[in-house]
């Protein structure tokens, strides 16, 4: 698992997530995203284009940041590439009914009104 920061203009934090997201990554990964959410308004477009694997605790860990980015007056979306892994598990779980999903960076940017 990797995770890398991008910060972009009007506290818009794109953070790229690759590999597995699993209940080996997920403490590393929930401080990176407590850490970022704290005391302060953040936007996230948590990009998800190349995770190879997601289980259940990182189901739960999306849920937790996503509260964490609306606790802390933000919004927040995801990239996700159509019929990918990470499509299929969101659709199963009913993700898509929680989440804002995007395909392209430049939808997710539209969603903070570049």
């Amino acid at each position: 698992m990797e995770l890398e920061l991008i910060e972009h203009q009007l506290s818009v934090h794109e953070v790229r997530l690759y590999g597995r997201i699993d209940s080996m990554t997920t403490p590393a990964l929930k401080q990176s995203f407590k850490a970022m959410t704290r005391n302060q308004q953040c936007n996230v477009i948590l990009d998800l284009r190349d995770v190879t694997f997601l289980d259940s605790a990182g189901l739960g860990l999306l849920v937790s940041v996503l509260h964490a980015v609306r606790a802390c007056g933000g919004s927040m979306c995801c990239l996700i590439l159509p019929g990918s892994p990470v499509e299929s598990i969101f659709a199963m779980v009913r993700f898509k009914d929680v989440f804002t999903i995007y395909n392209t960076p430049e939808e997710a940017f539209q969603h903070f009104h570049f």
